[in-house]
């Protein structure tokens, strides 16, 4: 959990109760997956059952937040991370709903994982997006991540062939 609150979000816990709004809000929304691994879902049941499979298959020191907005309360996206190894971090993930973007929710949130996980004792974090992602990649540079590599890879869901850039921050 993001031990963290920032200027206009609270990072809460996922509960059945925000299966409605995530599906609502960004998991059913094609734009916002556009640059992920994941499909879009169709119904709220399929967003609860996906919640549950990310949120029940995180290890010890994973991370995986929702995002609300203070002002309206809604559910606007997640956050993640996963300790890959010891006190290294990757397969970070933000996804941030089309109602919501272009309001630096996404550098809050980025920056809230940051600081939990040097809080943490984090040596690094590593980094990954779709090459097409200019947000994204923008987003990297800003935090100071270092491109170090680029992968071609394919999706699983729908077998698009994607180039995969990564980076890292040495914290």
């Amino acid at each position: 959990m993001l031990n963290k609150k920032t200027e206009d979000l609270i990072f809460v816990t996922y509960q059945d109760h925000y299966a409605k709004e995530c599906h609502e809000n960004f998991l059913s929304q094609e734009e916002t997956a556009k640059y992920t691994l994941w499909k879009t879902t169709k119904t709220e049941e399929e967003a609860k059952s996906k919640l549950d499979f990310w949120t029940s298959n995180l290890g010890k020191n994973d991370i995986f937040c929702l995002i609300q907005e203070i002002k309206t309360r809604k559910i606007v996206g997640f956050i993640c991370a996963g300790e890959t190894s010891d006190c290294i971090y990757g397969d970070v993930g933000i996804a941030v709903g089309q109602s919501f973007i272009k309001k630096g929710y996404g550098t809050q949130a980025l920056m809230a994982l940051i600081e939990t996980i040097r809080k943490r004792g984090g040596k690094e974090i590593h980094y990954s997006h779709f090459k097409e992602n200019e947000a994204s990649k923008n987003l990297a540079l800003k935090f100071g991540f270092e491109f170090y590599k680029q992968e071609k890879r394919t999706r699983k869901h729908d077998n698009k062939i994607f180039d995969e850039l990564f980076y890292l921050l040495k914290l």
